[in-house]
Order: C-alpha cells, then structure tokens, then sequence
C-alpha cells in the first residue's frame, strides 16, 4: 500500500481525532493515516461504487473494520458530527466550492469551526482561493507539491465570526505564504512559461489578464530572490 508523492505530502499534514476522505479512491490514505496515529478513526467517502469497493478492500485487508468506515456520501452532504479534519483531493476548484458552500449553508453539522480542511484541487485554483477568502474561510498554510504535475496543497479552517482573509492578487493566483522551498520556485517558473507560451495565441481580450498573470509570477519570484539573498547575507 503506496501513497503518491502527493497523498504523502497530504498525509504529512493530516492530525486529528476523526478524518474524512472525500472522494476517497481506494482508501489508502484513510489507512495511512490511521495506521500512522494521525487519525484515531476515518471515514472514506465516495459517490460512486467502484471506489467504495477498493476502499473496502483495502480496509479488511489492513484490518482496519473497527476504525474506518466505508461511506457512501456526495461531497459533505451529512457529514459525520466527529470529523473534524477533512481532505478534498483530486477534483476541480468548482466542484470544491461547491461542497464547501453547500456545507456552509447545512444546519445539520453543528460546530463549523471545529473541522480543518486540506484541499488539493486540480484546477482553477485561484478560483478556489477567491470562495475562500470570500466565505471567511482562512488559509492556514499553502504548499505545491510536483508529482507528474504541479499540486497545491491547502490548510484551511472556517471563521465566520472573524474579518475575511483578504489576499493579494499574488496570493490569489499562487498561493499564500508559499515557503521557501525549490518545488515552489519551480511551480512559479513553469506558470510563467506556460502563460508565455500561449501569449499571443489568446483572444486579444484574454491577453491582459494572462500580462497580469506573468508579472504576479515575475514579481514573486524576485520577492522570493530577494529574500533569500537576505537570508545568506
């Protein structure tokens, strides 16, 4: 039972009481966890059946009846009262917000603030952080993570009764309070060839926001310079 570069970076930030995996493929991640004293118990939740069947699989052959739970359940539709830690990983930003806006509005699930989230969404990412900071949910911290492709990782708790989070343009598009690490720099590079690579292809009204979109890339990356020349000084 191998965990993707990515499920492992996810794994590493998982500590809580109760943990629910939303859409949670073959559960591997929920036994990890577990397995590792990073949750005491875990739901792994799906919509669809196949995925239930490999969760399943894999908790009875890891021996794990007693401490996870194989759950039918669509995004946080009825989400369990002791979960308090929550991992949305492997869909679009859409779909994440979705969930999460659904969850917001549901009277069922009492102690809202309680629940931390990781998210992991494939794409529209900036999306993602917009709802967020819009909704009053806070990121905690932000990482990328490269495996096969470029993932962003998001620590993130609601706080209604505080001030939005406001971010940044820079944020909003990238991240916040990205540390200091190499896949980082990385991740910012291969944005700022990416858009630059599809420039002059675009639609004339679509080529302001992707300018917008190198320069926030370009200024980040001379932040990120500048301070680590500071920190060598």
């Amino acid at each position: 039972m191998k965990l993707s570069k990515r499920l492992s970076r996810i794994l590493d930030w998982i500590d809580c009481e109760v943990l629910a995996d939303i859409g949670c493929d073959h559960g591997y991640l929920c036994a990890k966890a577990i397995q590792t004293g990073r949750a005491k118990k875990a739901y792994a939740c799906d919509v669809a059946d196949g995925p239930l069947k490999q969760a399943k699989r894999t908790c009875e052959t890891e021996n794990l009846q007693k401490l996870m739970i194989i759950r039918k359940q669509d995004g946080l539709q009825d989400l369990p009262q002791d979960v308090d830690m929550v991992v949305i990983a492997g869909m679009g930003g859409a779909l994440i917000e979705q969930f999460l806006a659904d969850w917001i509005k549901d009277p069922n699930f009492k102690d809202k603030t309680k629940v931390c989230f990781l998210l992991s969404a494939h794409k529209d990412v900036s999306h993602l952080r917009k709802f967020l900071s819009d909704h009053h949910f806070y990121i905690e911290k932000e990482t990328v993570v490269k495996d096969g492709h470029y993932y962003p990782l998001l620590k993130v708790s609601y706080k209604p009764s505080l001030p939005i989070q406001n971010l940044l343009p820079e944020e909003i598009q990238f991240g916040f309070n990205l540390p200091d690490i190499q896949e980082v720099n990385d991740y910012l590079r291969h944005e700022q060839m990416k858009w630059l690579n599809i420039l002059h292809s675009l639609p004339e009204d679509k080529q302001a926001e992707a300018k917008q979109i190198i320069n926030l890339s370009l200024k980040l990356l001379d932040q990120r310079k500048e301070l680590q020349s500071k920190s060598n000084a």
